[in-house]
């Protein structure tokens, strides 16, 4: 409550026409630029705000009118282990929530370490923080990323700078734990909807407590795995910047420009562009004129002798020099915004105030200039597509259409883009016929659609004719050399592969070392117990411990340690042998228990049917309970009578259930 008084206080809230005032879109784009420590321009940080559910608080995601606890909002660690977990209450998905997970964290940290925390909207959530001040005091210790899953769904800008494959110091930690602890507990959805309030706390407390026991278990196995796959993704990544034969140095760079050229704001349109232009090169010579003044001053002092006060001939050099090197800076300037123009001479200038020409063309530059970015953003964005799509399973058909989704979502903005700009590069031709253009000028070529979006080198997407003259775009590395294109995923990959080796290694000493700590504590608890319940109790936590060590030992053998480990893991090595020995038994014990369950046929429609009449019987249960709702004050019943009613309710939908369930074997027998 105290964080949510502290959300509320701070920020004002959103008024729905404000909100849709302020939607910028692509026919009048509002001036782009960077908050305040963001590292995306606000076009992206808007673009993502408009495209997820969680961003917007007021979207409806469950009913308080039936609910009193609307959902669960978790914080997990990279091991998939439940932290802390929030009861939800309002209907849409609040920031306050995840800010007090947040801080309750860091109460539990030591002062010197650095989290980093992988959320769906972890852009929205660090500009919330930035803009009202939100965990100020734990800020600089904080790296905010997007979980894997949902990064697709965020502008590409947005994932330059918050995807974890792409940000250091996250390793190939993806974020996705509370995917699958949602995935775990939904089974419990039905029951805790009818459920009492303390009821729902117990059964919920009970089931995490039993996923993280199975994950504590599973912890060797866990660690064997990330570090098997790990090894894999870096050998393939070293294996195709051999094959490169770049250097690393060079993909580093070639990295930087990619990303200081696709997070850069958008170019943006105006009616008064030209104006705006004219009256900027004006300001220059103005500037020029004055440095050519200041400059001539000192010249006569050097020509003299004679010095102002304080001032040496040094001094005079000095300054001299840098006048001399701001006038380059002008005089370059003024050359480029000239070109831009199609004007040469200063006399042109003052003359050519309100050109309609001019506006076009600088509007149709800058229009251009989006339709590129926004082109190379979705190639980009196809290109991992295909990637993902080459190493996707059966069973992984969801996330891919998940990307296609979201990747297909920006074609209506980027064909509405080239609509626009070919609308103006036929103005900009009549003004020319019309004689109504400055001497000289060159229409610019309109875009052929049917192109557009392969996005080829020699597309005429790049060339610039009639807008910039004597001036071409040059294609970047990163975007018209394939070789830098592969390198430059190799080399972030096999970066990303050292970060997460480094810190298996340092989890797979800690496991050890607390396996270590905590056999001797309870020997040590054993030899001091004077109650026999309690020393069968340590004794029985022994045996498990043992265990326990025997598998992880086996488990992450392949992983060295951050240090050599000589004291082994607590239990002497013939107790391990031992352990591991009855283990392995216990195995094949269980399999051979379970022949008869994998000789069962098992027909995945029927199963598919069997939840659809489970769902609709849960309906019927629900609709049964909204009928009734005059009786329900927060989760309890508040007539007896009513509560039999719909028991009576329950009983006959499960009964006519129960009849089709047993139909439909019959058939399918």
């Amino acid at each position: 409550m105290e964080m949510k008084a502290l959300v509320e206080t701070v920020r004002p809230e959103k008024s729905k026409g404000k909100e849709k005032a302020n939607v910028s879109s692509d026919e009048q784009p509002a001036e782009d630029s960077y908050e305040p420590c963001m590292k995306v321009p606000v076009s992206a940080l808007e673009g993502c705000l408009a495209s997820f559910i969680a961003a917007d608080e007021r979207r409806t995601k469950a009913s308080t009118q039936f609910f009193a606890d609307t959902g669960l909002m978790a914080m997990l660690c990279r091991h998939d282990h439940v932290l802390w977990l929030v009861n939800m209450t309002t209907a849409g998905e609040c920031q306050y929530y995840a800010l007090v997970l947040i801080k309750m964290l860091f109460m539990n940290l030591p002062l010197s370490m650095t989290v980093g925390i992988l959320y769906d909207i972890g852009c929205q959530l660090e500009r919330s923080c930035q803009i009202w001040g939100f965990l100020e005091e734990f800020m600089a210790r904080i790296l905010f990323a997007l979980a894997v899953f949902h990064a697709y769904g965020h502008q590409w800008p947005c994932q330059l700078g918050y995807h974890p494959r792409k940000c250091e110091g996250f390793g190939l930690s993806d974020g996705e734990g509370c995917e699958h602890f949602w995935s775990a507990i939904k089974l419990l959805i039905p029951s805790m909807c009818v459920a009492g309030f303390y009821h729902r706390l117990f059964t919920i407390d009970t089931q995490v407590k039993h996923l993280d026991k199975k994950s504590f278990d599973m912890m060797g196995k866990w660690l064997q795995r990330k570090w098997l796959s790990c090894m894999e993704r870096k050998i393939e990544a070293e294996l195709i910047l051999n094959e490169l034969g770049l250097e690393i140095s060079l993909l580093e760079n070639e990295w930087k420009q990619q990303v200081a050229a696709q997070t850069k704001p958008l170019a943006q349109q105006s009616k008064n562009i030209a104006n705006v232009a004219i009256k900027e090169i004006l300001a220059l010579y103005t500037a020029k004129k004055s440095f050519a003044t200041e400059l001539g001053g000192l010249d006569d002092q050097l020509i003299s002798g004679v010095y102002g006060d304080d001032m040496s001939v040094e001094d005079v050099l000095a300054a001299r020099k840098a006048i001399m090197k701001k006038q380059g800076v002008i005089e370059a300037n003024i050359k480029t915004k000239k070109k831009r123009l199609g004007v040469k001479d200063k006399e042109d200038l003052k003359s050519l105030m309100g050109n309609k020409f001019l506006q076009l063309k600088l509007n149709a530059r800058a229009l251009k200039q989006r339709l590129r970015d926004h082109l190379r953003n979705r190639k980009f964005e196809l290109e991992r597509l295909e990637r993902a799509y080459r190493q996707t399973t059966s069973n992984e058909t969801k996330l891919h259409s998940h990307v296609q989704k979201q990747v297909n979502r920006q074609q209506p903005t980027i064909a509405r883009l080239a609509n626009k700009y070919n609308d103006m590069c036929y103005d900009m031709t009549k003004q020319i016929q019309q004689g109504k253009a400055p001497g000289n000028s060159i229409a610019p070529v309109p875009i052929n659609r049917e192109h557009l979006f392969a996005l080829d080198v020699d597309d005429d997407i790049w060339q610039d004719v009639g807008l910039d003259e004597n001036e071409s775009e040059v294609i970047p590395g990163w975007l018209g050399n394939e070789k830098i294109r592969e390198g430059i995923k190799g080399m972030l990959t096999t970066k990303r592969c050292a970060e997460e080796m480094a810190r298996i290694k340092r989890e797979r000493t800690a496991l050890q070392e607390w396996s270590r700590e905590e056999w001797e504590a309870i020997n040590m608890a054993i030899l001091m117990c004077e109650d026999e319940d309690i020393e069968h109790q340590l004794v029985i936590r022994k045996s498990r411990h043992l265990s326990l060590c025997a598998q992880w030992r086996e488990q992450v053998s392949l992983i060295p340690g951050t240090y050599p480990m000589l004291k082994g893991w607590g239990p002497n090595v013939k107790d391990l042998e031992t352990a591991l020995k009855d283990l392995s038994q216990e195995n094949v014990d269980e399999e051979g228990s379970d022949d008869e369950q994998l000789n069962c046929t098992y027909n995945v429609e029927e199963a598919d049917n069997n939840n659809v009449i489970e769902e609709t019987e849960f309906m019927a249960v629900s609709d049964a309970f909204r009928v009734a709702d005059n009786g329900l004050a927060f989760g309890r019943w508040e007539s007896e009578d009513l509560w039999e009613d719909l028991e009576d309710d329950e009983e006959d939908n499960l009964e006519v259930g129960t009849s089709r369930k047993r139909s439909r074997q019959k058939y399918y027998r």
